[in-house]
């Protein structure tokens, strides 16, 4: 059976946690109530990862699609 990452895409739960998680900060630059419906714990691992190694990529990837 496909995982979730293999029916959609690796890049869109990358932008979804990280829009998840501006959202809920204390002091949002913008709210994506909409994010979290698409998370689980397989999805937040990679986002997880690429934000440890490069916290800029986050910061600039949450910023970048900011209709989705």
């Amino acid at each position: 059976m496909k995982s979730i990452y293999e029916k959609v895409g690796r890049t869109a739960f990358v932008i979804a946690e990280w829009r998840a998680e501006e959202s809920e900060s204390a002091d949002p630059l913008f709210y994506d109530h909409i994010a979290n419906i698409f998370l689980n714990e397989e999805t937040k691992q990679i986002p997880a990862a690429i934000s440890q190694s490069s916290p800029s990529t986050k910061f600039f990837g949450s910023l970048s699609h900011p209709l989705f």
